[in-house]
């Protein structure tokens, strides 16, 4: 059986030849523009001959024109693509013949379905073939899947949002009487006054950003933030933490929870002469659903463990409520890149992308401020090099920084440079346990 574009089967891909071309009367008609469209592109198109025409009618908008039928029969001519298309006769065709469209975001979803679809067989049959080979690398091969899986699943979903008021407004009100409900299920973070600035503490669904210079403790907020949550019950809004750690083994994160927790020193606690008293913190400790994995060292990798451990704490009624992420600027991809600015912005948009997939979590990333910034002056969020992409859709950002690193270096101060939709002008102050440390916030 013969269908569009020179390809046969005796069963033609998913696709919505009448659609596209009712699409494509609207443009022409000037009822809609490209930009309207969005996120239907020229590939979308099942027919080759639908896809021409889209390009020519997006090369005359660019141009500041107005696709009507002349203006694109004599683009298509320019581009040697009117044969292709069926000459003059079948332009004109795709005007007289085809009815009106009653959703124009409906009809939108169904050509981008239809091509999801279509792009999920194309690219299944190279991973079947690449599955099929010896040697290869595993785990490159399912990161790669994966991030075809979320390009095509990104545009698809896009293709669903409704753009009119009344629906944006509908969706407002839910999201208000979800915010109401979420109100009692906000995990505390431990200090008052950073509670205070985030209405409560760590939200679901939030993605946060602490930033600091190495000592001055931002992992120490990361640990205290799992444990607050752990201890927290589910039905107030706590539950598991994963605490994800690209730089320190695992057993140097257990030892800071015991000292974090018990206040006693590292030197203690190594030396075993407080073995009656780090027994009791351990038992303790280790009944608490905290998790800490320190094999990822590819942003591929933290999300498989996170999706990994999400998945065994639903097997087990609970819920992962909170992920840390220590620290940015020690993630890499698995796929080689000549820039380490390349290789970040990628890691940026896992970590979006990973945030999108917690809707019930809180995803805390930890990172570095570059050697000149936070050192006797107030941080900005531009300290933190190679984060431009992550920058843009962070809910908050905190930095901790020393006023005074020469005459009062455990004095840690934090600042929020950005905080959307809450308060902005806290400034909570700490002390650093220098030998467990723990961060205490010190009251006015």
């Amino acid at each position: 059986e013969a269908i569009p574009g020179g390809r046969s089967t005796t069963t033609p891909p998913p696709h919505h030849l009448d659609t596209e071309a009712a699409l494509l009367a609207a443009l022409m008609m000037g009822e809609v523009t490209p930009v309207d469209l969005t996120p239907l592109r020229a590939e979308c198109f099942y027919s080759d001959a639908h896809r021409y025409v889209f390009e020519a009618i997006c090369a005359i908008v660019e141009a500041s024109q107005s696709p009507d039928l002349v203006t694109v029969i004599g683009r298509l001519r320019e581009m040697g693509r009117l044969v292709d298309v069926g000459g003059t006769p079948a332009v004109g065709r795709i005007l007289d013949e085809v009815p009106a469209i009653a959703s124009i975001p409906e009809a939108v979803r169904l050509v981008v379905d239809a091509w999801a679809r279509r792009e999920v067989a194309r690219c299944g049959d190279r991973w079947v073939a690449a599955a099929r080979r010896q040697g290869s690398d595993t785990g490159e091969f399912l990161a790669f899947i994966r991030r075809e899986l979320d390009r095509i699943e990104e545009m698809r979903a896009s293709a669903e949002k409704a753009t009119d008021l009344v629906t944006g407004f509908n969706e407002d009100f839910a999201r208000r009487q979800q915010v109401a409900a979420a109100s009692k299920v906000v995990v505390p973070t431990g200090y008052p006054t950073v509670d205070r600035a985030m209405d409560g503490g760590l939200w679901p669904g939030k993605l946060v950003m602490v930033g600091a210079r190495p000592g001055c403790g931002k992992t120490a907020m990361g640990l205290n933030a799992c444990v607050r949550c752990a201890e927290l019950p589910a039905e107030d809004g706590g539950g598991a933490a994963l605490f994800v750690s690209a730089e320190l083994p695992a057993e140097d994160i257990r030892q800071r929870l015991i000292c974090h927790e018990s206040g006693m020193s590292l030197t203690d606690y190594k030396s075993g002469k407080r073995e009656d008293e780090i027994t009791r913190w351990v038992s303790y400790i280790a009944t608490l659903p905290i998790f800490v994995d320190d094999q990822p060292r590819t942003i591929e990798a933290v999300r498989a463990s996170v999706r990994r451990h999400k998945r065994l704490l639903e097997e087990r009624g609970k819920r992962l409520r909170l992920v840390v992420v220590d620290y940015f600027q020690e993630l890499t991809t698995m796929t080689p890149h000549e820039r380490r600015v390349e290789a970040l912005t990628e890691v940026s948009k896992g970590l979006v992308q990973m945030r999108k997939e917690l809707p019930d979590a809180t995803l805390m990333v930890l990172a570095q401020i570059n050697r000149d910034g936070g050192k006797g002056k107030r941080p900005a969020l531009t300290d933190i090099g190679d984060c431009d992409y992550l920058a843009r859709p962070l809910d908050t950002a905190m930095m901790l920084w020393q006023p005074d690193p020469d005459g009062a270096p455990d004095r840690i101060e934090m600042t929020f440079t950005k905080n959307r939709g809450l308060h902005m002008h806290h400034r909570p102050l700490f002390d650093k346990q220098s030998l467990s440390g723990s961060l205490v916030e010190v009251q006015p």
